[in-house]
């Protein structure tokens, strides 16, 4: 809608330029899945990192951006998306308890899918709350724009300093059971 109305592009060629979020976000999954450690920790705070920035820029900027910048800061959001997913949810099984492994995989998915739904539903009480109605008029559009996009960035800047927790955590987590069966013990033996 921003795309189409501020910046007079045609709904299919936005819906391509929107792609580019979900493109970069398989882009980045590939090119980091091959990290661990320390190298996957720094992944998630840098794709975090890459969510502020790319979403911060989209709020405070879409109007003022040239049209072709839009989908380098919707890829850039991808990106960070990308770069973050996969080591939290990896992180995440590996320290479930055990016992709990089904769960925690199970409700992996769920929050995703609880959390898009809750981001849509918030998007449009606050683009409604901003002045968005059925008339799309380019100042309305701007101001519901502004609006969703600029708190939206909260979620991204809570995620931020959630993944810096998570990733102190991930350093002094104790090993979950199957790691301890393969860790060595202080002998060197591997139990």
């Amino acid at each position: 809608l921003a795309l189409q109305v501020l910046h007079g592009v045609d709904p299919l060629v936005a819906g391509y330029m929107t792609a580019s979020l979900a493109v970069c976000w398989t882009l980045a999954s590939m090119a980091t899945a091959h990290l661990h450690g320390r190298a996957a920790s720094a992944a998630i705070v840098a794709g975090q990192v890459m969510c502020v920035a790319g979403l911060a820029a989209l709020a405070f900027g879409i109007e003022r951006v040239p049209t072709y910048v839009v989908p380098l800061l919707n890829g850039l959001v991808g990106l960070g998306l990308g770069c973050a997913n996969l080591h939290v949810t990896a992180a995440t099984m590996m320290h479930a308890k055990p016992g709990e492994e089904t769960l925690t995989a199970s409700s992996i998915p769920t929050i995703r899918s609880l959390g898009i739904a809750f981001g849509a539903a918030a998007a449009g009480v606050i683009a409604n709350g901003a002045g968005l109605t059925d008339a799309l008029r380019h100042d309305d559009v701007e101001r519901a724009v502004l609006a969703v996009l600029g708190i939206g960035v909260l979620a991204p800047i809570g995620a931020l300093v959630a993944s810096i927790r998570f990733v102190s955590l991930l350093g002094s987590a104790p090993l979950n059971r199957a790691q301890a069966r393969t860790a060595p013990d202080s002998a060197g033996a591997t139990h």
